[in-house]
């Protein structure tokens, strides 16, 4: 009899317990999805948001959830288009900071948070008593922050890369930061990782066409060598001697096999190669040389241009 209560009770401790710990557990799920989980600062998300380019496209769900749409040319219908990447309009702090401005020909133009919860906000903006110019809407997911949905009529705007912070420190030149920006969202997107240093350069001496061909055939070359890389890295510096003194471009980025300086693994290695000699003729343009070599040591490709800051 005694052994018959004993099992009895210990197996309503067993039951109470099951009982208290399936509790526990929906209370948990109750509270949030992220419990456990570090969610991210939205302000510090903000700030760096709008303050680079590369880390801006990296939290964006493309396409959006709201096409773009159009009126027809002739006026009398509309059309519909996925809201891509191509066609995002980069977002500067002035565009997404909290203000009420009255306008001296009328009018009160008003930007603010109407939607302000732990894991959902939305940010809109326009004429009161009009309809908004931006809605922007961003959600909190896995703990970071992304924007979801956006409708602008900006989406044909293109803000100059130069306006956002990160990118004035990368250089004050105009066309290194575009370039530059758009080779870190790539290298982004592909999980490789950059470092860029190219605050001494000075570069206004260089026509934009030499100046693209340079550093678009030399980060390229890059990016199709460590394509088939995990972890790869590469690091650029770019650093001028004063105003009569010349500048050096100086690259290295992973690489697991060897190839020729004039060559590359492209199957078109022609083109390539026609590439690397459009880079040397125009470093000797500017009376330089270009050097490029891989090391065994570390298996890494360096690159290496001299430029005299003046023509020949």
């Amino acid at each position: 009899m005694r052994i018959k209560k004993f099992v009895s009770g210990l197996f309503a401790c067993i039951v109470f317990a099951g009982i208290l710990l399936i509790s526990c557990a929906n209370h948990s799920k109750a509270k949030g999805e992220n419990v456990g989980t570090e969610i991210e600062d939205f302000e510090s998300f903000l700030e760096k948001f709008t303050s680079s380019a590369a880390f801006q496209y990296t939290r964006i769900k493309f396409p959006m959830k709201t096409p773009i749409t159009l009126m027809t040319d002739d006026g009398n219908s509309e059309k519909t288009f996925p809201f891509t990447k191509d066609k995002w309009p980069l977002l500067d702090s002035e565009t997404l900071k909290e203000e009420r401005i009255t306008q001296e020909e009328g009018g009160i133009y008003v930007s603010k948070f109407t939607l302000n919860e732990p894991g959902h906000k939305v940010f809109e903006a326009g004429y009161e008593e009009s309809e908004v110019d931006l809605r922007v809407e961003f959600e909190c997911i896995d703990g970071k922050w992304y924007v979801t949905d956006c409708y602008t009529g900006w989406y044909g705007f293109d803000l100059p890369i130069s306006e956002l912070k990160e990118t004035i420190r990368f250089s004050d030149d105009h066309m290194v930061n575009v370039i530059l920006n758009r080779y870190a969202s790539r290298f982004i997107d592909a999980g490789i990782h950059y470092d860029f240093d190219v605050r001494r350069a000075r570069m206004d001496y260089m026509q934009v066409d030499d100046l693209t061909v340079l550093l678009c055939n030399m980060l390229d070359n890059a990016s199709e060598a460590m394509s088939e890389i995990g972890s790869a890295s590469v690091e650029l510096r770019m650093n001028s001697q004063g105003n009569d003194g010349g500048t050096i471009i100086a690259m290295t980025n992973d690489c697991t096999h060897r190839y020729d300086s004039q060559k590359s693994g492209k199957p078109d290695q022609k083109f390539h190669g026609f590439g690397i000699k459009s880079m040397k003729k125009v470093a000797e343009k500017y009376g330089g040389s270009v050097d490029a070599y891989y090391s065994e040591d570390d298996q890494r490709f360096h690159t290496v241009i001299y430029l005299s800051n003046a023509t020949m």
